[in-house]
């Protein structure tokens, strides 16, 4: 897990989907943050077999639990 250059461990988002599904997925979660006004640290994407995973970074736990479930995501807590 990285940290931001202010020192602080990031809550960190992991969402798998599909390969297949890459575009369509990234469009939603783009969707869905732009209506709750939530904006990640970072947002990457990664191929793993037949998977894409979106990693999404937050700086509030809040905002990252509300993705993730969003999305049966799973929650990545500092330190956890």
């Amino acid at each position: 897990m990285s940290s931001r250059k202010d020192g602080a461990v990031p809550y960190v988002v992991e969402i798998k989907r599909a390969r297949d599904d890459m575009a369509k997925a990234m469009e939603a979660i783009r969707e869905w943050l732009d209506v709750h006004r939530f904006e990640p640290d970072a947002f990457r994407s990664m191929t793993v077999l037949d998977k894409i995973v979106f990693k999404l970074e937050f700086k509030i736990e809040r905002e990252a639990s509300a993705c993730a479930g969003a999305f049966d995501g799973r929650l990545i807590v500092p330190g956890g």
